[in-house]
């Protein structure tokens, strides 16, 4: 419903300057989105555990990032990826992995498979 809601403020991106962002000189998240998202967990009744909301930063990342490790090294077994620096390039170039980090493998060899695989 988020999308939706916005539209009916007329809210549709940088055609009408505002949206999830505002379309200024610095263009940054609206403010006022996170009305939105409030008045759409109201409407589907959905809660947040107050656990989660209070994971370090750390946490979060490895909860988005170890399933694409898992994946990366799926891929290379397969053989769809023959040097782990090419997948490094692929996320990189790709999905905007941050470069100073390297690339996804390279981040994860940074942490170590044991701790990874824990």
């Amino acid at each position: 419903m988020l999308l939706p809601l916005m539209q009916e403020d007329d809210r549709v991106g940088e055609a009408t300057r505002k949206g999830f962002y505002l379309y200024d000189d610095k263009c940054k998240a609206s403010p006022e989105l996170k009305n939105y998202i409030e008045k759409d967990k109201s409407i589907y009744g959905v809660t947040i555990d107050p656990k989660l909301v209070k994971l370090p930063e750390k946490d979060i990342i490895e909860m988005i990032f170890f399933p694409v490790v898992n994946e990366a090294c799926r891929v290379l077994d397969e053989g769809i990826v023959i040097k782990a620096v090419d997948f490094d390039i692929s996320v990189v170039v790709g999905i905007g992995f941050p470069p100073y980090k390297g690339g996804i493998i390279l981040w994860a060899d940074s942490l170590g498979s044991k701790y990874v695989y824990s």
